[in-house]
């Protein structure tokens, strides 16, 4: 049985183009509770998974 678990990532520019959001935008919206959370991989770098930049975004769709 293969317990691996495969996330890809995104970084905050890659986020930016997805979502058609400015980074403060999206550091404003992750700060109100309104946007997926980054993964903290080092000191200095962050990432958001791929699946909760989707789900965020289907959300939105789904609420229009």
């Amino acid at each position: 049985m293969d317990n691996t678990i495969e996330m890809s990532m995104l970084n905050i520019k890659q986020v930016c183009t997805k979502c058609g959001l400015s980074r403060s935008t999206i550091y404003r919206l992750m700060n109100a509770g309104d946007f997926p959370k980054a993964v903290k991989l080092t000191a200095k770098r962050i990432a958001f998974r791929v699946e909760d930049i989707e789900n965020w975004l289907a959300t939105r769709v789904s609420i229009r």
